[in-house]
Parts: structure tokens; sequence; C-alpha cells
């Protein structure tokens, strides 16, 4: 026997036919079972509801103020914080600009930064100024002879 288009056309019609009953089925039986949840939920708030009610005017007055509730004081509390950050490096030149030696500009000497004008110490490295200049730029380094 050979598999023609009229035996695909009906398996997929059961397909089709046993998929949506299955659907319409769960479907109905989940509402089914909301509803009973539903109901008996009802039910059991019913009963609370029907225990909880005290016969007694003293008695329905203490369980009234047990459950007021009262306005709590509140204090609201503000935390500022400054935050600075931290230095870590000079600034970079900018690009392009010329760079030059803060030693050899700073020094008032012609004779640039040879290390022999000053005092006549040769190891000094501040290049003639008296070594407390406040730039915190190191000193250039000598050519010693």
């Amino acid at each position: 026997m050979t598999y023609t288009s009229k035996d695909r056309d009906r398996a997929r019609l059961s397909v089709t036919a046993v998929t949506g009953l299955s659907a319409v089925g769960a479907l109905t039986t989940t509402g089914w079972l909301a509803g009973a949840a539903a109901a008996d939920f009802a039910a059991e708030q019913a009963a609370a509801t029907a225990v909880d009610v005290p016969t007694e005017p003293a008695v329905a007055r203490r369980a009234d103020r047990g459950r007021t509730l009262r306005q709590r004081p509140y204090v609201t509390r503000v935390t500022v914080r400054y935050v600075r950050g931290a230095v870590s490096a000079p600034a970079a030149p900018a690009p392009g600009g010329p760079v030059t030696n803060v030693a050899s500009t700073s020094s008032s000497s012609p004779s640039g930064p040879s290390g022999s004008s000053g005092s006549g110490s040769s190891g000094s490295g501040s290049s003639g100024s008296s070594g407390s200049s406040g730039s915190s730029a190191p000193a250039a380094p000598s050519s010693g002879s």
C-alpha cells in the first residue's frame, strides 16, 4: 500500500483534532481547579470572619483597640560627604607645545644647567639656584668634569 496525499491529509487532520481537544481539556481543567480553589478560599474566609466577630461589646472594643494604627514618629537623616580626588601626577603639557626644562628656565645665571656657578660645589645639581626654588621637579643632572 502506498502513502497518498489523501492519507497525509487525514493524518494531519487527526493530529490537529487531538491537539485541539487536549488544549480545550487542559483549559477546562485549569478553570475548574481555579474555581474550586476560589470557592474553598471564600469558605475559609467566611468561617474565619464568623469566629472573629465578638458577641459582647466590651470584647469588641478590646479587639478594635488592638487593631488601630498609631502615627509613628520619623527622623530624616541627611549625610553629606565631600570627596576630593587625589593628585597622582602633574598635568601633561598640551599636545604640540614646547617642552622646556624647569631647572633651566628658573636659573638666573647665564651659564645654564652646567652647575659651575653658585657655591662652588659640583654635586649640587641645582644649576645655580639655592635649592629651595619651590618646584617639585627633580634637578637636572650636571655634566661633571
